[in-house]
């Protein structure tokens, strides 16, 4: 529920952002990225990899 409510953050802060701050779209797709990244490093933490991966 957490990592879903996180990327609906980012889909509104993201646009929010690039206004704001002026990010270039690339600036702004590597920063969407880089908290995709870590989400998908925390999930894999928190799991076995013989329950999750196989």
């Amino acid at each position: 529920m957490a990592d879903s409510m996180e990327m609906m953050i980012l889909a509104i802060l993201g646009p929010a952002l690039h206004c704001d701050w002026h990010l270039s779209e690339w600036r702004q797709a590597f920063l969407t990225t880089a908290v995709f990244i870590g989400e998908c490093n925390s999930l894999l933490s928190t799991c076995s990899h013989h329950t999750c991966l196989w």
